[in-house]
This record gives C-alpha cells, structure tokens and sequence, in this order.
C-alpha cells in the first residue's frame, strides 16, 4: 500500500477533519471549514477544532503557510495556536417581510 504523495492545493478545495500543523510541528487540530468567499475567491482563514468537545477557533489567512492535499501548515506555534479567538459565525440580517402573514417590515436572517 503506497501512501499518496502530498502537493499544494487551493483553500478552495479545504475539507473537515484535515490536520493543521503548527509551525514547531505538533498537530494542533483539524480543520471545520474555510472562511471566506469561494465566489470572489477572498480567503480569511480557517476554523478549526483542537478537540472534538472543544470550541472552535479561527485562525487568520495571514497565519497559514501552506495548504496541502492532507494538512494545513500555520506560522504560529503550538502555544500561539492556544490562545487563537473562538470563533463565532457571523449572521447576516436584510430587510423583508416578516409577520405571521408577513405583511410587515423587519430584519430576517438571511440564510443564503
């Protein structure tokens, strides 16, 4: 059985559960989901989990170094990783029509 060879990837193609790797070489968690706008092509980071029960963190574009087929390889080390943000999803509002018949005016969430 032959290991498959590792090469550099777009953030576009990030999937759950790839390994980050922080720049002093310890794993430091797995990937959830990309942050940014694929249709734009805008990359803001990544957030990830360190553990399955714990909070998810964001990690800024700036912070990765490289992006492979199996990790994700960050400029910070094992403890800067530590003191990352939790990350928090941001919801967009518009106006619309809301209501029970929605006859009137006000914010919804735009779930697009």
């Amino acid at each position: 059985m032959t290991q498959e060879e590792e090469y550099d990837v777009s953030w576009k193609v990030l999937h759950p559960g790839q390994e980050m790797v922080s720049a002093d070489g310890q794993a430091v968690g797995h990937v959830t989901h990309p942050l940014g706008d694929q249709e734009e092509d805008v990359f803001d980071g990544i957030g990830f989990k360190h553990s399955l029960l714990g909070p998810a963190l964001m990690v800024g574009a700036a912070a990765v170094d490289r992006i492979t087929n199996r990790r994700v390889f960050l400029t910070l080390t094992a403890a800067e990783c530590a003191q990352l943000p939790r990350y928090n999803e941001e919801h967009i509002f518009r106006i619309g029509q809301t209501g029970f018949f929605r006859h009137h005016p006000g914010w919804k969430q735009d779930l697009d």
